[in-house]
This record gives C-alpha cells, structure tokens and sequence, in this order.
C-alpha cells in the first residue's frame, strides 16, 4: 500500500525497487536497486520547470526519492539509484545513497521538530504574543516551503542559520521568546549539518549563495550519465553538427562532428550498449558481480597491477558471457567483455580515450566537468563525456598504487606511467589542496607506433638532407639537445635518433617518466634507470646524483630524456664536460630561449653551454585553434665561440653565439641549409680527431641522405627494418679502417628490399 501511494504521488514517474547481485559479498543487505522512471521528455520534465530529471538540478527528483527513503522500511538495503528518462539513463552509486540516507534521517528529525513547534503555545509571561505568534508562524512557513530539507537540504540550512543570525540581532520579539527560538532553531541546525552533503558544503568555505549551492549538488551527486542513441542523434539535429569523421575501435564508434557555435570540434562516443538496451542490462549485470571480487591473484595476496587487473577481468568476463549468453556473436561477445573490463576496474569513463591511437592527451580540469582532448587530426576537441566523482576517485586510488608513491596534503601531485597490452600512458594528477577545484588530471598516450628517422623523413618532420648530418654527427658522438614546447616532438625525435646509434654501444637512459624505447629486441645493449620525479618532496634518487654517477658507469651513450630544473642542467653540463654525450630534451620557445634558461635561469656559465653540441628545435605548425597541426624542426642550431674571444676561461655572455645550421622556409614549406656543414662547429670538433677531407664528408652525407630518400619513398618506415638496416651500416663504419680512408663506404650493405644503389 505505501509503494502504491509513492507511486501515485509521482504522477509522471514510477519507481521499482528491482533485486540486484551483491556488489560487496560481506554485505548481505545491500541488495535492491531503486529504479526510477521518468515518462515525460526533457522539455517536460517534472517539476514544472527546464531542469532534467537528475538529483543534482531538480528538486523535484530529490524530493520523492528522500520522501522515498523516509516512508520505505527496507531502505537499508538499497545500494544504488538509476533514473531513467527518454534521453538518459542516470546512475548513483552506493556513496550518493549513503547521502540520500541521511538527508532522509535528517527529515524525519526536522520534521518532528516542526511538528512540535507548530503545537507550541506561548506562556503569559511573553511581553507580546500576538507579534511573537505572528513572526513565529512566518519561520515555520519559510521552513515548510523549503521542503523540510528533503528537495533542497543546502537551502533549508541556509535558511536556519540566516534566522538564527536574524533573531540574534532583532530587538521585534521579546527577549524571552528570541532565546527560546535561537536554542530551538540551533537543535534544527545540528540535525542538518550531521549530515555528509552539509558537512562536506561547510568544508568548502564557499559563499552561502544559490550559485554555489548548486556547485555542491553537482560536486558530490553527479551521477554517471549514460545517453540514450537517440539524444545523441537529437543533438546532432538541434545543434546543427556537421559530422566530418566516423570511425570504430574496439567496442566504440568515435564520431567527430563540427560545432558551428563553438570553437572547438567535438568528439562523441557511443558504444554497442547505447544502441542496444538489452547489452546495457547484460553489461551492468555482469560488472556487478565483478567488482565484489578481490583483486588479488589465486595464489597470493598480492595487488594486482593493471596490466594483470585488465587480463583477468577480461577473461572473466568473457567466461561469464559464454556460459550465460552463449547466443550473443562472438565479435559482440568479445566487444562486451572489454566493455565490462574496464566498467568493473572504474575507468570505463576514460577507457576510449586509453585505447583510442588518435588521442594524444586528455584532460579532466575539475569534476564534474566534461573531458576535453588532443586529437591527432582533429585538434582539441570537447567530448560528451564527463566521470563521476566516485569514478575520479577510483582513478586517483589506481594511480597511487600504480606509482607507488604518495599522494596526500603533503605531496599533493604525482606522476607516473602506465604500460599494459591496450596501451601506455603517462599521467600526472594533482589533490587538494594543489588542485583549488579538488581534482586535475592530465593523460597522455605514448604512442605504441614508435617513429623510425625514415618516418620522419617521409611525413615531411625532417628532410633527408637533415637526417643524413644528424648521423653522421651520431657516429662521431655529438651531443644533441631537442628544444620545444609542450607536445611538439621532442621525445619522438630524440627515440627516432636514439635508434640509429650503433648496436655495439653501450648505452644507459637516466628518466623520471620512462619515454625512452626497450631495445633489447634491436640486438642493442641499453641499461634503463628510473628515478624519482621532481615533484616528489623526498627524492632518494634524483636525477642529477645519478647523471653525475655516470661517469663510472661508463657508457657510450647516456639517454637524460627532459632536462627540467637547474640541478638536473648543471649535472649535464657536468656530464659532457667530462666527455660524455648524449640525447636530450628541454622545454624552451627557441634555442635563445634555451640558452637564457641555462643560464640566467639555471645558473650555467655561458663558457659551458659549448658543449651543447647540437640544438634541435622542434615545434608545431598552424594556428592553435585549428586542426591538423603539423610538428616540424624549424631550426637545427650549434653553438660556437662568441667575438670576445680569449685564450683565458670566458664568462661572458658574448662569448658564445648560435649558428643556423639548418632554417625552415614558411613560403616554401621546406628546410634550407643555413651554413657550409663543413665548416659548422660539429665538423670544427670532428675534424681535430678524424681526418676527413671535404670530398670525404660530402660524399659520406650524399649517400646518407640518398639512403633517407629513398627508405621515404618507398615507404619502408618501420622501425624494426630500418633499425636492422642502421645496425649493419653503423657496424660496417666501425669495423672499417679509418685510415684507409673510410673506404668501407664504398662497400653496399646488403639488406633486404633496400636498393644497393642507395647505399
């Protein structure tokens, strides 16, 4: 009888209390699910007003659910709530209905209090009664039409304490009457701010005003919002979306659709479970009973890192599917298994942008606001996707114990990367109370297609002519140094470089974020370390103590990866002072700018920076609101000594200067040389301890940059070829006397689908 009197209070809703698998096996009662369903469409809604239904913007919802919780005996066993429109499907996890319950506790506290005030009678000693009555009854009315904290429980207490703070200071009322009032309204005030939501309201310190009330509603109850198909193509119809791309991956359907109302491209998602609703009962039914399973392995207590996590949930999932649903195809049964995978691990929200090779970078600002991205094609685009606030959490908890490190009040920030099967990553998340808004988290996929110097070449980064004086500088051990700005290539350059070097070598990668490639496949000795972050306050093992410790490791090439703060400069510097050289990467807006962060920023003598060797910067092309940005090297630079020249140690500024080796050209989109290459300071160093004429160098160069074209032409980029291809060559240059004259040049090397007259 309750149920069918809630129903019909609903009018246009109804709700059913359906019966679920137990999320958390130690808990026998949480085991129903409240299933709300609203007929009418989002221009209709409830209410009366332009609000979905949604718990967060529509009072209307938070009423009758909390009014619900107040009158249902077996509210105890409900461990989520899922509000059903013709649009969307929205759902709140067991932390949102821990929130309901006490909002539907502190209902009935408050309600009974305002009961009991509205029998009250004033005694004769009131000085003025009437008055007293008449101010009295206006509170209680202010108070019903608030909703006795059930739709709207921020305003309610807002309310109380304006009154409080009022009566405390009015001299309308009696003095006996005023303090009687002030201790009854303070009983209300405790009732409400037991409650998680208040609690949580008052710790933010934001001002009591409806514009922040309404920022934590949507901070602490933002459901996941799954829309139905048809929203998506709504949308598309009202806001005139021009679709420019469609394609699929896995178990999802990207489509990139032009927003004429915005300046950014938007990038949706659907999967196989938005078209089809009897998937989405089938996904939710299995995850369920996935996340109450331990992470740990059969065998051991151990946690389980998410490469392992991924496999055996997967696994799992597919088992599942083939024992219940043996008449699902296996393509969708093979999509569905991933799909719940990731649903049951918490980060299906993001699991797209993982696994999508297009994305380069994602980004969440704050919660509660959509992920926007980097598309490799398509630029920065906004997406219809925004993670709950319990799912941020699970992500944040996934990263911490993935990193291993600290993440608290005291070290707000980490940073760490994460390799599986699927993809690999490196993120960096950031807490309160670093993050003013509570939560920052910064994605970037690094792609599994690593770029050969070849691929390079023929997507037009670098110019064969560019390439062939980059080897040669690498056999002779020059250093290099790789400047731009935040994802213009750096790290893909310096990789693609550091696959030429000869296999003999031994080289050694000293990084905070491991970017460098294994090698072990390519027949190459590579000895990786990994050292703490910079952001971490205690550091054990910092990069500039092991660069210095190099020296006795005894390498012929070292591999520092980002060059970021002035210790980490000064021990480079260190470094090839002492005769090492190496790959490196730095983050400056031109090599000038490079050069003023050495050494007005970082305190190098500009004496030091001669041992730069070679300046690469890279950066990206096109206006920064467009698509289809194009990453090229604009500039390849040395450094040489300045006109205050002097047999003594010089300090000055002047006495170093840059040298264009090579220049891009914006009008004709290519890359000119800006100097002899025979008289560039690398050859000036070369030439003190090789004997290598002018005829010798340029036909060296000549056959080099021959090799990169033609490799380019015929599109033979991959990087295991190639790398096999420069392992020969490189090899051939070593064992080759030197004296002789470097004839060993003359002699082809002998790879399969590579020309000999190439070489």
């Amino acid at each position: 009888m309750r149920r069918a009197r809630l129903a019909n209070q609903l009018r246009s809703c109804r709700i059913v209390l359906e019966k679920v698998r137990k999320e958390e096996p130690h808990s026998q009662a949480r085991d129903r699910k409240l299933c709300l369903f609203c007929e009418k469409s989002e221009n209709e809604v409830c209410g009366g007003d332009e609000t979905i239904p949604d718990l967060c913007s529509n009072p209307a919802c938070m009423d009758r659910v909390v009014k619900f919780f107040d009158e249902e005996p077996i509210k105890d066993q409900i461990c989520e709530i899922c509000i059903t429109s013709p649009s969307a499907k929205r759902v709140y996890s067991y932390e949102h209905v821990k929130i309901i319950r006490e909002i539907s506790e502190a209902v009935t506290g408050t309600r009974k209090q305002i009961n009991e005030l509205e029998k009250r009678t004033f005694q004769p000693k009131c000085q003025n009664v009437i008055e007293c009555t008449k101010n009295w009854k206006e509170f209680i009315q202010e108070l019903k039409d608030a909703g006795f904290s059930s739709s709207d429980p921020i305003k309610t207490y807002i309310l109380v304490l304006a009154q409080k703070r009022s009566w405390s200071s009015t001299r309308q009322t009696c003095l006996s009457c005023r303090k009687d009032w002030i201790n009854t309204v303070e009983v209300i005030r405790r009732i409400l701010v037991k409650t998680s939501l208040i609690s949580k309201f008052l710790r933010l310190k934001f001002t009591y005003d409806e514009n922040n009330r309404e920022i934590v509603y949507d901070y602490f109850l933002k459901p996941v919002t799954k829309p139905q198909h048809s929203q998506i193509n709504a949308l598309e119809s009202t806001r005139d979306f021009r679709l420019v791309e469609e394609y699929n991956f896995g178990p999802y359907t990207v489509s990139i659709m032009l927003d004429p109302d915005y300046g950014e491209n938007v990038y949706s998602i659907r999967t196989l479970t938005d078209k089809d609703n009897a998937l989405l009962g089938i996904l939710e039914e299995v995850v369920k009973g996935l996340r109450g399973e331990p992470q740990v392995t059969p065998s051991s207590t151990r946690f389980l890192a998410l490469d392992e996590l991924l496999q055996v949930r997967e696994q799992e999932a597919s088992r599942i599917l083939r024992q219940r649903y043996p008449e699902l195809p296996r393509d969708t049964s093979s999509s569905l298994a991933e799909l719940i995978c990731y649903e049951s691990i918490g980060i299906g929200s993001v699991s797209a942008f993982l696994t999508d090779e297009d994305v380069e970078e994602f980004f969440i600002d704050q919660p509660g606001v959509p992920i926007y991205l980097d598309h490799r094609k398509w630029g920065r685009c906004r997406t219809n996707v925004t993670p709950p606030f319990s799912e941020l959490k699970k992500i944040e908890t996934r990263l911490r114990a993935e990193s291993g490190a600290r993440l608290d009040r005291l070290n707000p920030s980490i940073k760490t990367e994460i390799s599986t099967r699927k993809f690999t990553v490196r993120a960096s998340i950031d807490i309160s109370p670093l993050a003013a808004d509570g939560f920052h988290l910064d994605v970037r996929r690094v792609g599994r297609n690593r770029l050969s110097l070849t691929a390079l070449v023929e997507n037009g980064t670098i110019s064969s002519e560019v390439a062939a004086y980059l080897y040669f500088c690498i056999l002779r051990k020059i250093n290099i140094i790789v400047v731009g700005e935040p994802g213009s290539g750096k790290t893909t350059m310096i990789n693609a470089l550091d696959l030429l070097t000869p296999p003999s070598w031994r080289k050694i990668t000293i990084e905070d974020a491991l970017e460098s490639i294994p090698q072990r496949e390519f027949g190459k000795h590579q000895v990786r370390l990994k050292v703490e972050p910079f952001e971490e306050r205690k550091r054990f093992r910092s990069k500039s103590r092991e660069i210095i410790s190099l020296l006795h490791r005894t390498p012929d090439l070292i591999y520092l990866g980002e060059i970021q703060t002035a210790a980490h400069s000064k021990a480079m510097f260190h470094a090839l002072s002492a005769g090492l050289t190496g790959l490196q990467t730095c983050h400056a807006y031109s090599p000038e700018q490079a050069l003023v962060r050495w050494v007005i920023h970082h305190g190098v003598p500009p004496i030091c920076l001669l041992q730069a060797g070679i300046i690469m910067h890279m950066k990206k092309l096109g206006p920064a609101t467009r698509c289809n940005q194009k990453r090229k090297l604009v500039r390849l630079c040395e450094i040489k000594e300045g006109t205050n020249k002097s047999k003594l140690i010089n300090f000055a500024p002047e006495s170093v200067e840059l040298v264009d080796v090579f220049r891009w050209d914006p009008l004709s989109d290519t890359i000119k040389q800006g100097t002899d290459l025979f008289e560039t300071p690398a050859l000036q160093s070369i030439k003190e301890y090789e004997a290598i004429t002018r005829k010798l160098f340029e036909d060296e160069i000549h056959k080099y940059a021959s090799l990169f074209s033609a490799l380019a032409e015929r599109k033979e980029t991959d990087i295991r070829s190639t790398t096999k291809l420069f392992n020969n060559l490189s090899g051939d240059y070593i064992g080759a006397d030197r004296k002789a004259g470097n004839r060993h040049l003359e002699t082809p090397v002998q790879v399969d689908g590579v020309p000999n007259s190439s070489l």
